[in-house]
């Protein structure tokens, strides 16, 4: 019965604490379809952003790259500041102190390419990043920078983003940088197959209070017990914080396994 119990307590606190740590940066539920999205398997670790090169002024000397990750801030910073996009000029090979936001993480929303088709994939969003200055689009200038990062649904993942204009370069888009990438967190999953952690944490408070409840009675009245004694598995629930502790502990050596193997995997 220890075991038993202890072993879904570990569960449970995996359930909770785990899907909440997904729903932070990798879950978007779309209110009006009911479906919802999970990119956690394109989310890389911060320091190991995505890199791409754009094709304007890519010669020998002087290019310029884009640092992104989806869902997470840098271990990177631009102008003293940190997000999760930057453009940075690189010079024979090495990153310069030129660089510009292309989007806050405070900013960050995300929708569906297709309002009304869930299947073809979402858009991630950083907005208000630097001022823009030189873009050929006169409407566009001297409004915050952003990017749009389109995850088209497929059954087969692409390794990288592209850069989604013409050319694979900012060109006269400037302001409003676009990347799209082929991945299967792209593709919805209908919500009524998720069970969520909020209703996995009514069903048990509910189990346990019958659970309490039935176990007092039996105690009680046919076993003659009083007091504390009367409390179902007394001396298990007098040991209850250190379970606790040990199923915390557990989980967060289960987490920082997980999250350094994938590292790895990038």
């Amino acid at each position: 019965m220890k075991i038993m119990i202890k072993h879904s307590l570990i569960l449970f606190i995996y359930l909770v604490l785990f899907n909440k740590i997904k729903s932070v940066k990798t879950f978007w539920k779309d209110s009006i379809t009911g479906a919802y999205y999970d990119w956690s398997i394109i989310k890389r670790n911060k320091d190991n952003p995505y890199i791409i090169k754009d094709a304007e002024n890519n010669d020998d000397n002087f290019s310029i790259n884009y640092y992104f990750n989806i869902g997470e801030s840098l271990n990177i910073k631009c102008k003293n500041k940190t997000s999760s996009v930057f453009e940075i000029l690189e010079y024979k090979g090495k990153n310069t102190d030129i660089c510009e936001i292309l989007g806050t993480d405070e900013s960050f929303n995300v929708r569906m390419i297709e309002p009304n088709d869930p299947k073809i994939g979402i858009i991630l969003e950083y907005g208000n990043g630097d001022i823009c200055k030189t873009s050929q689009n006169e409407e566009l200038m001297g409004y915050p920078r952003k990017t749009r990062f389109k995850i088209y649904c497929s059954k087969k993942d692409d390794d990288n983003f592209i850069l989604d204009l013409p050319e694979g370069k900012q060109g006269t888009t400037k302001c409003d940088m676009e990347f799209k990438i082929y991945s299967s967190a792209g593709c919805p999953i209908i919500s009524s197959l998720k069970i969520k952690s909020s209703k996995i944490l009514v069903l048990t408070l509910i189990s346990f209070g019958f659970y309490f409840l039935f176990g007092f009675f039996i105690n009680k009245y046919k076993y003659k017990l009083e007091g504390k004694s009367a409390i179902p598995n007394y001396i298990f629930w007098r040991q209850f914080p250190f379970l606790v502790l040990e199923g915390i502990y557990f989980i967060k050596d289960y987490i920082n396994k997980f999250l350094n193997n994938k590292s790895k995997n990038k």
